[in-house]
């Protein structure tokens, strides 16, 4: 049945509404009642009407497209490419939504376009399938030789915009709890090919292909023996209007994962289980540089001497951007510039439900957006300022998490920030640090710098324009909303502000470092570094996933 993403709605057919029509007036004549979408109705021994409806997988480890026989041909991936002839694993990502529908961890939707009907129980009956939606993507990066070494490509396949041919299912009918049934199912996916760090694109539509192309051809997939039952296990994902009352893949006590095969390919999925836990993992985000700033108190300032002999004490205002921390525990976060860890799973129940966890800021790495203004004796000085974590101490708090539905819901935090600031002339390059962590800080700065936030929406899973790193957040996707849209999260203390969306991927392959001239014709000094693995935090109450959020504001 499925094999590939994106959504597609299907196009009603004069046929099938004809169908569905003869149905519900043969029923009526009958004395059975009328179905809803998706229903099953079973009347004595005679005979089981099956409604038109909706197959929900989640893929399962174990799914890949091999390129081993029909290798891309050299150049493809640019001049000097090698031919590609590897076997690319694949794995889901959640769809969010179909047809208005919160639908949890489903990435493959495969649709029932007739009715069905089974005069007993033992029956068979076939029917027209059609795959409408389905989200894959690489689950680590492929290697690519070039003239000169490697590159690593990222890669999700979705549908060719030319309609796939429709498939079949074959229903065998065991008894009244179920049976069991084939399918064959042709594709002709899309896939998308996107290199690590410029992300440069590259795209190969089979759909465009000749009919008599061994990839167009090797795309049916076909799976045998696959239980179905008339009810779901009680855990197991149910959507009114989807998949109530067929459960495709399912026995009486489960669901149970089966293989959909073809030349080319290899599709294991499973029924999703309902949403009741969402793993530990990491948040990753992009600062928001107008959104983000850091106050020195007047009643807490930098004391006199540190910057110099003879300087002045230091207050006021610093204002913060992110600079890209390009790799975190060795993958590629894009434009991420922010981390924050959930250290605990959050178990929401199978309902709507709330969970509360630690968190924790683990990097960041914010610089000003232009130098402050120290006094030192008669003259004034420029300074640069970074931000990073404290040595000292952790910038822990907790994090509530509630669920409104199968795709998503809102969240609150709160957590205090402790920074180490980076100090650095710019006419000399000299360097002063502060760590906030260290110092005995009076109640009021203590307090300023705890950082709150409420109403965020998250989903289950983050989806363009949101970057999903397999392996970090691949199950909860702060600041996104339903509609998947980024949304500005202002996550506000009493000393600082910063406003965050989630990262998403970068686009230049190298990123820029940030040169300023002196005033005094000394040569330029290089004022941006990338700090190590340990970050950058923004004095501002850095964070994660927190603050007050706009739930409907769309970001870019």
């Amino acid at each position: 049945m499925p094999f590939w993403p994106v959504s597609r709605s299907p196009r009603p057919r004069a046929a099938t509404v004809l169908r569905s029509l003869l149905v519900l007036v043969f029923a009526a004549l009958i004395g059975v009642p009328a179905l809803s979408s998706g229903q099953v109705q079973i009347k004595g021994k005679v005979k089981i009407l099956i409604d038109p409806g909706y197959d929900l997988f989640e893929t399962a480890p174990g799914t890949s497209f091999d390129f081993s026989n029909t290798p891309l041909p050299a150049g493809f991936f640019g001049p000097g490419s090698q031919p590609y002839g590897g076997v690319i694993p694949l794995q889901g990502t959640p769809l969010g939504y179909f047809h208005g529908k919160a639908t949890g961890e489903t990435d493959t939707i495969v649709q029932r376009l007739d009715p069905i009907e089974l005069h007993t129980p033992t029956s068979q009956a076939q029917v027209p399938i059609e795959i409408v939606a389905l989200s894959l993507q690489s689950a680590q990066p492929i290697t690519v030789h070039n003239g000169t070494g490697t590159e690593k490509w990222d890669v999700s396949v979705g549908l060719s915009p030319t309609a796939s041919p429709k498939g079949s299912m074959t229903i065998h009918g065991h008894d009244k709890q179920g049976g069991t049934f084939d399918s064959t199912l042709p594709v002709l996916p899309k896939l998308t090919f996107s290199r690590l760090g410029d992300r440069k694109q590259v795209t190969l539509d089979v759909g465009k292909l000749p009919a008599s192309s061994p990839l167009r051809s090797g795309l049916d997939l076909r799976a045998h023996h696959v239980h179905y039952t008339y009810d779901a296990a009680g855990r197991l994902l149910t959507i009114h209007g989807l998949n109530q009352g067929f459960c495709a893949g399912c026995t009486r006590t489960s669901g149970r994962r089966f293989s959909e095969k073809s030349r080319l390919a290899k599709h294991k999925v499973h029924v999703p289980d309902r949403l009741a836990r969402i793993p530990k993992g990491f948040d990753i985000f992009q600062t928001q540089p107008t959104k983000t700033n850091f106050t020195v108190p007047n009643s807490f300032p930098i004391p006199a001497g540190f910057f110099a002999a003879g300087s002045k004490p230091f207050s006021g205002e610093i204002k913060f951007e992110g600079v890209p921390i390009g790799t975190f525990h060795g993958k590629d976060v894009g434009d991420a510039d922010t981390v924050v860890q959930r250290k605990r799973n959050a178990h929401v129940g199978p309902g709507d439900g709330k969970a509360t966890i630690p968190i924790e800021l683990v990097q960041l790495h914010l610089q000003s957006t232009e130098p402050i203004k120290v006094k030192v004796g008669s003259s004034i000085e420029l300074w640069d300022v970074s931000a990073t974590v404290s040595h000292k101490r952790h910038s822990a708090g907790h994090m509530t998490i509630r669920k409104k539905n199968e795709s998503g819901g809102t969240f609150s935090s709160s957590f205090p920030v402790y920074p180490l600031l980076t100090f650095t002339r710019v006419s000399t390059g000299t360097t002063k640090t502060l760590d906030m962590g260290a110092l005995q800080l009076p109640k009021n700065v203590a307090s300023g710098i705890v950082f709150g936030a409420s109403n965020v929406p998250w989903q289950k899973g983050c989806r363009g324009p949101a970057l999903h790193v397999p392996g970090l957040n691949d199950d909860f996707c702060p600041s996104l909303n339903a509609h998947a849209q980024k949304v500005l999260t202002e996550e506000q203390a009493k000393l600082a502000a910063h406003g965050v969306m989630p990262a998403q991927p970068m686009k230049l392959q190298q990123r820029q470092r940030r040169v300023r001239s002196q005033a005094d014709g000394e040569p330029a000094q290089l004022l941006r570094r990338v700090l190590p693995a340990r970050a950058c935090i923004p004095i501002p109450g850095d964070q994660r996933p927190a603050v007050r959020a706009k739930d409907d504001a769309s970001a870019g």
